[in-house]
C-alpha cells in the first residue's frame, strides 16, 4: 500500500498529470523529466530552498522535491507504467526523453549499482 494513498486516493492521478512549473521543462509532465534534470534539480534544492523570493519559491521547491521522489521511486522499480495510463487524455508530454538508455536499474542492479552508474 502507498502511504496516505488511503485518505486521499486521488493522489496518483495528481502525480500522474503533475506538470514541471517553470524553467526548461516548463509545462512537461513530471514523468517525462529526464533524470539529468531531476539530479541537477535535487543538487541545487538546498540554495532554492533556502531563497527568499526565488524562482520557485521555498514551498513550490519543497513541493516539487516530492512529487520528483515519488516519480523517481516508482521508475525506479518499474511501476511507472502504473502511472501513465492514469494520465489525462491529451495531456501527453513529448519534449522529454524521460530515462536515458541504460540507466534504467536491471533484474541483478541492487539500488547502488543503479544510482553509481548514473554518475559514470
Amino acid at each position: 500500500m502507498i502511504p496516505g494513498l488511503e485518505v486521499d486516493p486521488d493522489s496518483l492521478v495528481r502525480l500522474a498529470n503533475a506538470r514541471m512549473p517553470f524553467g526548461r521543462y516548463q509545462g512537461e509532465l513530471l514523468l517525462d523529466v529526464p533524470l539529468e534534470y531531476v539530479l541537477w534539480f535535487a543538487n541545487r534544492l538546498p540554495e532554492r530552498m533556502s531563497s527568499e523570493g526565488g524562482d520557485p519559491s521555498p514551498g513550490t521547491a519543497r513541493w516539487l522535491a516530492v512529487q520528483f521522489a515519488a516519480i523517481h521511486s516508482f521508475r525506479f522499480n518499474g511501476l511507472e507504467g502504473l502511472l501513465r495510463p492514469l494520465v489525462e487524455e491529451g495531456q501527453e508530454g513529448d519534449s522529454a526523453e524521460g530515462y536515458p538508455e541504460g540507466s534504467f536499474p536491471g533484474e541483478e542492479d541492487d539500488e547502488i549499482d543503479w544510482i553509481m552508474r548514473i554518475f559514470e
